[in-house]
């Protein structure tokens, strides 16, 4: 089952993964890097505003993984969870598509 955490000061989960995007993408820029991918449970919660996706309690890579570019952010997963992790993520409410490997 998918979790949140509490929203930063009043902001919506939408406007608290902008500013942490916006964070990351500073980070590519500063690093000269193209992209990044956040495989970590706790990298994805943090950048999607809580979002959790555990198969298992206590293993620290997510099925749920993000691709963070300067101009875009996807997500990713498998083609076994791809139903789950659609119904109830709630990622398209943040604009996050949401592909298969």
């Amino acid at each position: 089952m998918f979790g949140t955490t509490e929203l930063i000061h009043g902001t919506s989960q939408r406007q608290e993964v902008d500013a942490k995007l916006a964070r990351v993408r500073g980070l590519l820029e500063r690093r000269s890097l193209d992209a990044v991918v956040l495989s970590g449970a706790d990298a994805v919660a943090w950048v999607t505003g809580g979002i959790t996706s555990p198969i298992e309690r206590g293993v620290s890579v997510s099925p749920l993984w993000l691709v963070v570019r300067g101009d875009s952010v996807v997500a990713v997963t498998t083609n076994v969870e791809r139903p789950r992790i659609d119904a109830e993520a709630g990622l398209a409410g943040l604009e996050i598509p949401l592909q298969e490997a």
